[in-house]
């Protein structure tokens, strides 16, 4: 690959700066042609082994800004930027090898990237982590292990795994059942907009109301 001198005379801190402006022009950009015109100068941060830049630059090749989409060359893309630290790139390699998108599908490897992308920070990766403990995608069925990842995620505000924190409590699943404590995930999960929580609610309180059962109380 070859090496823009412009770029090595500024420092490390200046160019995650510039890379940060051109992201935000390029996410605020309100035709193709702009968005074309602002990749370009991505590119050549993303060349330069960018994380931040190599994964915008995958991502524009997934989703066919530069015109078809080619899951191929954006998956090379995420490897780059993956290997080099950014989160969202090595979730996005877990879900392509997860699906088979620009690779051959592997599940182990899906995995791998996706604990990866817990290590390093990512929000929803957490949540991608508990569904593989819950069906053994890529490693061990192992429920404790689920539920462990789905809490974390659901404390740290995802919406997705607070139902299914939920749910696990709900159901016994990774953890002992627990009525209570299913009904104040579903009712958190309904003060943030959770499409089925309010039906949840109602399972749990027609069961208290028409079974009297330890299990129901």
């Amino acid at each position: 690959m070859e090496h823009d001198n412009n770029l090595n005379s500024v420092s490390d801190e200046e160019c995650l700066a510039q890379v940060a402006k051109l992201i935000e022009d390029y996410e605020n950009c309100v035709s193709i042609e702009d968005a074309v015109h602002i990749l370009s100068e991505i590119e050549s941060y993303a060349f330069e082994g960018v994380a931040d830049a190599a994964f915008i630059v995958g991502l524009a090749w997934f989703d066919g800004i530069y015109g078809e989409p080619d899951e191929g060359v954006a998956f090379q893309w995420f490897l780059d930027a993956a290997s080099n630290g950014n989160s969202e790139a090595q979730l996005m390699l877990g879900v392509m090898y997860e699906k088979g998108w620009g690779v051959a599908k592997d599940e182990s490897m899906a995995f791998k990237w996706k604990c990866e992308s817990v290590k390093s920070g990512h929000p929803v990766a957490l949540h991608n982590l508990a569904v593989s403990y819950f069906t053994g995608s890529g490693c061990d069925k192992d429920w404790c292990k689920a539920f462990d990842a789905m809490k974390k995620s659901a404390d740290g505000g995802l919406l997705d795994a607070i139902g299914d924190v939920g749910m696990m409590y709900h159901y016994g699943i990774g953890v002992e059942q627990n009525f209570d404590e299913a009904l104040k995930w579903y009712r958190k999960a309904l003060e943030l907009g959770g499409a089925e929580a309010d039906f949840k609610i109602w399972l749990i309180e027609k069961c208290r109301r028409t079974l009297p059962c330890s299990k129901c109380r």
